[in-house]
């Protein structure tokens, strides 16, 4: 638009009135623009060196995910090195190379990061949009700052992951409470089938009852998954311990796994015994597609994506 194109002709005023002129005829949002032109603005005025102080600050914060970057590489080269004994196992080899995919998916962000700030410096020597300059400002610092939150979570989750490979009685405590976790969540479904079998009822209850037994059915196939996901870290952990000659700590694990899956497997053969033919026709669809979802999920599980997975099929009973 015309009047964007004179940066000289912006400088010196309020936001308050570039805002007014920038949205005037504009398919714009207004206090998008005035935001945006906060940003390069000194008390409430735009001039030059509040373009200036603004870049310059946002060199600062585009450095801060770089240097946060650095320290999950560092972290994965640690865990790298307490995964020596074990690195050819499926789950160290998956979760490595996951969190090594993670971090160069964020090296180039930031890259990306980078090259932009370069661009916009080299751009407000002789600014001609002084808007779209404000706008840039914002999506930079947001996407610098979105980068450093991920960087942080990285190396965080790495970090952690390292520490149960060092410290096998720290990891045989997560499997012990990621057991829990899902007795909890077996006995509950237990309790709905129990409910479904029991109850009988018509009109809209049926209805209710369906939706229950068809929500059973989904955790039923989902529980399986868990299962075999803390199988698949306790085989880890017990190489690890037989590597060091050192005690697993892993006592009563895989019995409590064992019953588990029983009790589970019980449950499954139970949903299919309560269930009315019509129930079937209804949710067969939502159910056959969370398995093939399932399907594409192996160890190490990204548990909350899992349940992600749960409720947006839950979501189509």
């Amino acid at each position: 638009m015309g009047q964007e194109n004179d940066a000289s002709e912006f400088m010196g005023r309020s936001v308050t009135a570039i805002a007014e002129q920038v949205v005037a005829g504009e398919d714009r949002d207004h206090e998008a623009v005035r935001k945006a032109l906060a940003e390069i603005s000194e008390e409430g005025t735009v001039t030059r060196r509040g373009i200036d102080e603004s870049l310059a600050d946002l060199s600062k914060v585009v450095a801060t995910p770089e240097t946060r970057v650095e320290v999950a590489q560092t972290a994965l080269a640690d865990a790298r090195e307490a995964a020596e004994p074990v690195r050819d196992t499926d789950v160290v080899r998956s979760r490595l190379n996951e969190f090594e995919s993670e971090i160069s998916a964020l090296e180039e962000r930031v890259d990306a990061l980078g090259s932009r700030l370069t661009s916009l410096v080299e751009r407000t020597q002789s600014p001609d949009d002084i808007y779209t300059i404000g706008r840039a400002i914002r999506e930079i610092r947001s996407g610098a700052t979105d980068a450093q939150r991920d960087a942080d979570a990285i190396a965080v989750e790495i970090e952690s992951f390292e520490r149960k490979l060092r410290n096998p009685d720290r990891w045989a405590d997560e499997l012990r409470e990621d057991i829990d976790a899902i007795e909890d969540v077996i006995e509950e479904t237990l309790e709905v089938t129990t409910t479904v079998s029991d109850v009988e009822d018509d009109g809209d209850g049926k209805t209710d009852l369906a939706l229950a037994w068809a929500d059973t059915a989904l955790q039923n196939r989902m529980q399986k998954l868990l299962i075999e996901d803390v199988q698949a870290e306790l085989d880890v952990l017990q190489q690890i311990a037989s590597h060091r000659k050192i005690d697993d700590h892993c006592d009563g694990i895989e019995q409590r796994l064992e019953e588990l899956e029983t009790l589970r497997t019980d449950i499954s053969h139970r949903v299919d015994e309560v269930a009315e033919p019509s129930w079937g026709r209804k949710h067969s669809g939502v159910i056959d597609s969370f398995i093939q979802t399932l399907e594409e999920f192996e160890p190490p599980v990204n548990w909350a994506e899992l349940q992600n997975e749960l409720e947006r099929h839950r979501e189509r009973l």
